[in-house]
This record gives structure tokens, C-alpha cells and sequence, in this order.
């Protein structure tokens, strides 16, 4: 969880968040996550981040 968060760049409340339909495994070994709750996004439309190999491997 502490790699995924440091690597994502998100604040506690946007990675307790996560749901496992927010994380799709890529055909390269990372993953692609959907931040659906941020402080920040102002109109609720979400970001998408992607992991490093190493942090998906966990």
C-alpha cells in the first residue's frame, strides 16, 4: 500500500478509496489506476496514474 501511494502521488483518503474495479493489470506487467476522489479534482472526473513494474509486483 506505501509503495502504491508513493508512487501515485495520493493522498491517504484517495488510496483507502480504491476499488478493485479502479485497478486493471496491463499486458506490460504495470498497472493502470483510476483515482475516482481527489481534494483537488474540482469537477469529479477522476485521473488515471500508472504504476512502475517493480510496485505492481507487489
Amino acid at each position: 500500500m506505501l509503495s502504491l501511494g508513493y508512487e501515485l502521488m495520493t493522498r491517504r483518503s484517495e488510496l483507502v478509496a480504491l476499488k478493485n474495479d479502479d485497478i486493471e493489470d496491463l499486458p506490460d506487467g504495470t498497472l493502470r489506476v483510476l483515482i475516482q476522489r481527489s481534494k483537488a479534482e474540482q469537477f469529479g472526473a477522476g485521473r488515471i496514474a500508472f504504476t512502475s513494474l517493480a510496485t505492481a509486483k507487489l
